[in-house]
């Protein structure tokens, strides 16, 4: 059963008074009183009364300028991850990191790639540099030496914020840590 949303609260008598894709404020600027949401949010990101109108301009305006700031941080990002995948190519190594309480790094080598998509398989890792306490050391990949069926991937992020791959390089080592 889908529960009915509610529409944004904007108090009787107030006014927009500044609107952008990004965000819009309401407020009342005879009693100083403002109310801001973000995008298409029904909460409200603030919903202040204010003891001086230049407080209340301010406010408005930071909350325009970190909005743009944001969307371009976005607009960035996106363009990055999509270069990324294009200077991928078959044959390059990558690796995650990941693990609670301790260090596990898998390598993975490129097999295929066509537009957007590639494919990649996990590959075997060499052990270097044994730490004394003996529950670490250094990893470096084996290039070829396939240990699973290829996966397809159509970016670097994981699923959820985790397995994220990098690119390495056959002589780049990782630090490796577990727990007996």
């Amino acid at each position: 059963m889908k529960l009915p949303t509610l529409p944004r609260f904007i108090p009787d008598g107030w006014k927009t008074l500044k609107e952008t894709p990004l965000a819009v404020v309401y407020g009342d600027r005879d009693n100083l009183k403002a109310i801001a949401y973000k995008g298409k949010s029904k909460k409200p990101v603030w919903h202040y009364r204010f003891l001086k109108k230049e407080d209340m301009d301010k406010r408005i305006n930071e909350l325009f300028e970190r909005c743009e700031y944001w969307e371009g941080m976005k607009q960035k990002r996106k363009i990055e991850r999509k270069k990324e995948i294009e200077d991928l190519r078959v044959g390059d190594i990558l690796y995650s990191s990941w693990g609670y309480e301790q260090t596990n790094i898998d390598f993975y080598q490129v097999v295929e790639k066509k537009g957007q998509t590639f494919k990649i398989r996990p590959i075997a890792e060499r052990r270097d540099n044994m730490y004394s306490h003996g529950m670490a050391c250094d990893v470096k990949p084996v290039r070829d030496k396939f240990i699973g069926e290829a996966i397809a991937r159509r970016s670097l992020s994981g699923r959820h914020g985790y397995e994220h791959l990098f690119k390495t390089t056959d002589e780049a080592s990782h630090y490796k840590s577990w727990y007996a």
